[in-house]
């Protein structure tokens, strides 16, 4: 099993999660919010920190990490994602922490949406 847990107060991560519900081709990938039941039911999974959080079966990735694991499980032509490995950790990390900190100012515009079924299907509560 494989759960992205993301910020659900944040608009950026919103349309991350639109996008990846549009694309999701793995059946075995589902996401939820840091907020739910799910992550503190398994708060053991997640590290105290500002981020995305990846789990894949018992393995967690956070950061830039996160992205690109999501990335291959997300849908198969994104598999050339892993050649992010190439750069250093210390350089996309910096990268993703920069973004992350200033996705409130980059993200103002409110981008909920409403839930469809493929969303629903994917939600662990």
């Amino acid at each position: 099993m494989k759960v992205l847990i993301y910020d659900g107060d944040c608009n950026m991560c919103s349309r991350l999660i639109q996008f990846v519900v549009l694309i999701n081709k793995d059946k075995d990938l589902y996401i939820t919010d840091f907020n739910s039941q799910w992550t503190k039911n398994n708060s053991d999974l997640v590290p105290e920190i500002n981020s995305l959080v990846f789990v894949n079966d018992s393995q967690v990735s956070v950061y830039s990490e996160a992205v690109i694991e999501l990335s291959i499980a997300l849908h198969p032509l994104l598999k050339p994602i892993k050649l992010g490995y190439l750069i250093p950790k210390k350089l996309r990390d910096g990268l993703y922490k920069i973004i992350a900190k200033n996705r409130h100012k980059f993200f103002k515009q409110d981008a909920c949406k409403l839930a469809n079924e493929k969303f629903k299907a994917m939600y662990l509560n």
